[in-house]
């Protein structure tokens, strides 16, 4: 079973908390200028206290911040109120699931939290993010509880009821053919070696810092010097195979010749691409640099775009619509249980 809320929100976390714990963890809450209750809400008689609601705000005005965009009083009560409607939410799928009888294994939760932890450098790192929102493992375990529980309601009571006809499935193909199409793809080997680029930053004495430099000069001279010699060969005829195995510092495809195997130019290095793109099959490029190294490139074949067929997208179509569906479902089937239900916002 896959948790979208934990792994993505916790390595989120993980990249922003050091930029955020700066602030006094003693602070009081503020939101629009006012301290925020512990309790913001009531749902059918459970509490659901600030903590998640004061973490969330601090992310998003923290992500804000980085992207150098500012936050008036009135977008940050707007997203507070979004953020707690939705909290409200899925406390709603939490109680409904929770009354339908379904529970969670100790150990299935568990499995869970290994795998978030598995993904941090260290167990320290992970009690770290956690911290900077606030969590305990006690809370991280509840979290993760609620929303198994919420899926699992789902896949019970809401799922069954959405049908996507295959219809519209294929409606959707024709409507959307010209996204149904495969990128060109480029047969590619290469030849590289390492280029020498001293980290100087750190390098505090003057003295040290001229002896690096020049060091570093001296071995990115001769990486170029030998890839200039070995151009020379190959515009001879050399073996452009048995040179790579000879020479190429590019453990990952030495022993194969230097085949790359098939890649999209759209998702590789913008000077590797270009100097890629100005080839014809069988053409050699001249010698390129990039933050890897020096390369030399050779075009072994170009796949050209193609027409995805109906058969091989019908899957991830009909996947994709059930998806909506099961959302759009949900919003209804969430507004029922919010007609029955007692909610008290003390925001």
């Amino acid at each position: 079973m896959k948790l979208q809320f934990s792994f993505y929100v916790l390595v989120s976390y993980f990249f922003l908390f050091s930029v955020g714990l700066g602030e006094s963890a003693d602070k009081e809450p503020l939101l629009n200028g006012k301290p925020i209750p512990e309790v913001i809400a009531v749902i059918n008689g459970e509490n659901i206290d600030s903590n998640f609601l004061v973490n969330q705000v601090k992310i998003w005005k923290i992500t804000r911040s980085r992207q150098g965009l500012s936050v008036s009083d009135k977008e940050e009560k707007e997203y507070a109120l979004k953020t707690l409607n939705k909290a409200i939410d899925q406390e709603l799928l939490y109680q409904k699931g929770k009354k339908e009888g379904i529970k969670i294994k100790d150990a299935t939760i568990q499995k869970e939290i290994e795998n978030i932890q598995s993904k941090f450098p260290d167990v320290k790192t992970f009690l770290a993010a956690l911290a900077f929102q606030n969590l305990t493992i006690d809370r991280l375990t509840k979290k993760i509880e609620k929303q198994l529980v919420e899926e699992n309601l789902i896949r019970m009571e809401i799922a069954p009821k959405v049908d996507v006809s295959a219809k519209k499935v294929e409606e959707v193909y024709e409507k959307n053919k010209e996204r149904y199409k495969t990128a060109v793809m480029y047969g590619v080997s290469h030849i590289m070696v390492n280029s020498t680029e001293a980290s100087l930053s750190r390098i505090e004495n003057s003295d040290d810092r001229k002896k690096a430099e020049r060091l570093s000069r001296i071995l990115d001279l001769q990486a170029k010097e030998l890839m200039d010699e070995i151009l020379i060969k190959l515009k001879k005829g050399a073996d452009f195979s048995e040179l790579a195995k000879k020479n190429s510092e590019d453990e990952a495809t030495q022993k194969k010749g230097g085949d790359l195997g098939e890649i999209d130019l759209n998702q590789t290095l913008p000077e590797l691409a270009k100097a890629i793109a100005d080839l014809k099959p069988g053409d050699i490029s001249d010698v390129v640099k990039t933050s890897y190294g020096y390369h030399i490139f050779k075009l072994n074949k170009i796949i050209p775009s193609r027409q995805v067929t109906f058969k091989e997208v019908k899957t991830d179509i009909l996947n994709a619509l059930l998806k909506i569906e099961v959302e759009k479902k949900k919003r209804e089937y969430v507004s029922d249980l919010r007609k029955s239900a007692k909610i008290k916002i003390l925001l």
